[in-house]
């Protein structure tokens, strides 16, 4: 049996706790944008690890994007913002 693939979109507010912003996918994915629309800079972890505003973590400032399309994360995606809140914007190509 052929899977057909999906992609799933999220808006996803960002604020100063670290939290999921997508789960981890055991089945794996092949496609991930990460979009941030806000207007402060946003800090990712893609190992699953806890998001921290600092070196730990990958900063993604307001109006940028990070694509993975080779190797792509199947574990949690943590994101925090070290103030105020941001709109994270991710598009998620699953099978």
């Amino acid at each position: 049996m052929v899977r057909s693939p999906k992609f799933t979109h999220y808006d996803i507010t960002v604020t100063n706790v670290s939290l999921p912003a997508l789960a981890a996918k055991l089945g794996g994915r092949y496609y991930l944008l990460l979009r941030n629309t806000g207007s402060q800079t946003i800090s990712l972890r893609v190992d699953g690890g806890v998001a921290v505003a600092d070196n730990t973590s990958i900063p993604l400032l307001p109006g940028e994007t990070h694509v993975y399309d080779r190797i792509v994360p199947d574990t949690a995606i943590n994101a925090i913002v070290s103030a105020g809140t941001a709109t994270l914007h991710v598009l998620a190509g699953e099978i």
